[in-house]
């Protein structure tokens, strides 16, 4: 049954991405803080990244969710950034459902049909992910460090906001 088999693609797709998160939030932060600096992953990048997951870890986890590693890596990666519980399962099961239905209603569909251009969709999927990262890296190598800055200074804005000192103008 069609619709068994897309709400255990649900299930299963939703229980592993809860388990990347607090794999992700319990151990994943900790050792990067602590070994982090071994592989270049500073104190400033940890914030770099949970300012990213706070402006755009709903689409990082929504996106993810159709590429097969970052399908991995956006749970934990959510938890190692700190991204917020319930925001996380709200756009997770949004996820996991969308991708569900376009797998298993595409499979349904086009039946056998479907190895006869899976090859060359996913050459070109893979090809769209190859150029993603490289374009990505580009763009983390020109604009990290500014990336850095912000989310250095907004931690500071938070420390001082919470023990009531005067905030400093944040650059966009």
């Amino acid at each position: 049954d069609m619709a068994a088999f897309i709400a255990a693609a649900v299930f299963g797709a939703g229980v592993g991405g809860t388990i990347g998160y607090w794999i992700g939030r319990r151990a994943g932060y900790p050792a990067a803080r602590r070994f982090g600096a071994r592989i270049g992953l500073t104190e400033r990048r940890l914030l770099a990244g949970q300012y990213l997951f706070a402006n755009h870890g709903g689409k990082i986890v929504l996106f993810g969710r159709f590429f097969a590693v970052l399908r991995t890596l956006a749970a934990l990666l959510a938890g190692l950034n700190v991204m917020p519980w319930k925001r996380f399962i709200a756009i997770q099961t949004v996820a996991c459902i969308v991708w569900a239905l376009i797998y298993g209603v595409t499979a349904y569909v086009f039946g056998n049909r479907i190895m006869h251009i899976a090859g060359p969709v996913g050459a070109a999927l893979l090809a769209a992910l190859v150029v993603g990262l490289i374009v990505f890296g580009v763009f983390l190598h020109r604009h990290g460090e500014r990336i850095e800055q912000i989310a250095a200074l907004r931690e500071r804005q938070a420390r001082r906001h919470r023990h009531g000192v005067a905030r400093e103008h944040v650059p966009r």
